[in-house]
């Protein structure tokens, strides 16, 4: 749709691990940030990447002119989708760490 290159979700997911805003603009707050949330849920955007790749596959299955047909096809937009939960997200990792969250009562 837009002439780009499409790359498979290992290639992606590959690049994902060395993905890093060093830059100061527009802000480095906002930079890390979106350097730490792609690290933060790195399981979720690769099994997504896979997903994308089995829907693709798929669809370019039984379509006339395979996968090209399917990467220029408007209606697929979205392929797939998973909810997130940050504070989840965290004491998921926290858990795994073995670090104890103290518990704070409103």
């Amino acid at each position: 749709m837009t002439d780009e290159t499409f790359y498979p979700a290992r290639t992606v997911s590959e690049l994902l691990a060395r993905f890093a805003i060093a830059q100061k603009e527009p802000s480095p707050e906002l930079n890390g940030w979106l350097t730490a949330m792609l690290a933060l849920f790195r399981r979720q955007i690769d099994a997504l990447l896979e997903e994308r790749d089995r829907v693709i596959a798929a669809t370019a299955a039984v379509e006339t002119d395979g996968a090209k047909t399917v990467l220029e096809d408007r209606a697929l937009q979205n392929l797939c989708e998973t909810p997130i939960d940050l504070l989840a997200q965290i004491s998921a990792v926290e858990a795994a760490l073995g670090i104890e969250t103290p518990i704070h009562l409103a």
